[in-house]
């Protein structure tokens, strides 16, 4: 009974993730190890990998306007690859984003990628506060992490605490999210892997954050939606019409 119960859960939460109910054939640890490496080659081959047990999606995004299914497997658009790929060939990117395009999922799980695979890194995440970085942390790196197959978590576990912190245990990386001012006092006589400021225009800060994390930044990325009237904004236009380094979505 427990385990016809437990095949029905399974079978439920498939049909809920709009996903084929079939499964492989059972771990096999030299197919795991494989798509390990393989994931740890680029971050496409993570985002739109699959689990080599049961051949599902390994990163779910959840859609919270589709009522039927609000889970649903990270999509290989080309304006998504084109800024993952970016992002691992510019040290500065920045990135002009119409709403519901994803882009700010396919930025943070990079950056994500990049905490997961490669050691010692740290990147700071900015918001005009700190709780609303906090909260991209959650509905998108802690999200997608309580989802990976389990074997996947217990290979690349992370601590999501303190909420303002996430640290990857294989790698002793760290995702920090940090507000606005916080940021241009952090960035000063410090030293991170890369920056990830999400909603420039907004933040006043934006220019001064600019002119103090490149200094001390392997990569920044700065992304907007379009806004009018603030400092930010202003500088916002100035970088997305003048920087060789803009990528539009």
């Amino acid at each position: 009974m427990p385990r016809r119960s437990a095949e029905r859960r399974a079978a439920l939460k498939a049909a809920y993730l709009g996903l084929e109910t079939e499964v492989g054939s059972g771990p096999d640890l030299e197919r795991r190890q494989r798509s390990l490496e393989r994931w740890a080659i680029h971050p496409w081959n993570w985002l739109t990998g699959t689990d080599p047990d049961t051949g599902r999606a390994l990163i779910l995004t959840k859609d919270e306007s589709d009522i039927h299914a609000p889970l649903k497997p990270f999509p290989s658009y080309p304006h998504l690859r084109a800024i993952v790929e970016t992002i691992m060939a510019k040290d500065m990117l920045f990135i002009e984003k119409p709403r519901q395009v994803m882009a700010t999922w396919g930025a943070i799980l990079t950056v994500d990628w990049f905490c997961r695979f490669r050691p010692s890194q740290l990147w700071l995440l900015s918001k005009s506060t700190q709780d609303e970085a906090k909260q991209i942390m959650r509905d998108k790196v802690q999200h997608v992490q309580t989802h990976l197959p389990k074997w996947v978590q217990e290979e690349l576990p992370v601590r999501m605490k303190p909420a303002d912190r996430f640290t990857y245990e294989v790698t002793v990386s760290q995702l920090m999210a940090v507000a606005e001012n916080a940021a241009e006092r952090e960035f000063r006589g410090n030293t991170a892997s890369g920056i990830l400021i999400d909603e420039c225009a907004y933040q006043d800060s934006f220019r001064e954050m600019v002119a103090a994390a490149s200094p001390m930044s392997g990569r920044i990325i700065a992304m907007t939606t379009a806004t009018l009237g603030s400092p930010g904004s202003q500088y916002s236009r100035e970088i997305l019409g003048y920087s060789r380094h803009y990528a539009g979505t």
